[in-house]
């Protein structure tokens, strides 16, 4: 109902040690904001326990411009989720590639420095499997709102991450933490 929206464009909930309850809330709080533009979640606690929640709203707030979840305890397993799910949410915007320029449907999403293994193997799976991203290495010409390709999703400095998951499995494997 309209009563229950709110009218926040940012939410910064970052350097919180937040985890994937708080998260849960803190997403319950973000479908509420029909203008919602920017979600900094970084230097936070956040495990694939988050990613539903994250990937809700990746899905379900096609307005949203900028999610910032680097510096986390997130896996490849658990990117892969967010990434498709705000690829799948941006997928439905209409226009064409143009019109989402013009527009600035590009997600800015910033998931270096979290658990993930082999992130450039991660992202040919995600190419193979026809996820629109753009790594934003044109600084030029890509960043926040604008993407030279008109990209979905954009993965700035992706491949900077921080080394094993915690179970020290492969990023495909099941690492639910």
């Amino acid at each position: 109902a309209k009563q229950d929206e709110l009218p926040f464009q940012e939410i910064d909930a970052s350097q919180n040690q937040l985890g994937w309850r708080g998260c849960k809330t803190l997403v319950d709080l973000c479908l509420k904001c029909k203008d919602l533009r920017v979600v900094k979640l970084f230097k936070n606690e956040l495990t694939d326990k988050a990613v539903p929640a994250l990937c809700k709203l990746a899905e379900e707030c096609p307005g949203l411009e900028q999610l910032h979840l680097s510096y986390n305890r997130l896996s490849g397993d658990g990117a892969s989720q967010i990434i498709a799910a705000a690829a799948r949410g941006r997928a439905g915007t209409k226009g064409d590639q143009k019109d989402r320029r013009d527009k600035g449907f590009t997600l800015w999403l910033r998931l270096e420095h979290n658990k993930i293994q082999r992130p450039a193997e991660l992202l040919e799976g995600l190419w193979a499997k026809k996820v629109d991203f753009c790594e934003a290495r044109d600084t030029q010409k890509c960043g926040p709102r604008i993407c030279k390709r008109c990209a979905l999703v954009h993965l700035p400095y992706f491949s900077k991450q921080d080394g094993e998951a915690s179970d020290g499995k492969s990023a495909s494997a099941d690492s639910v933490q």
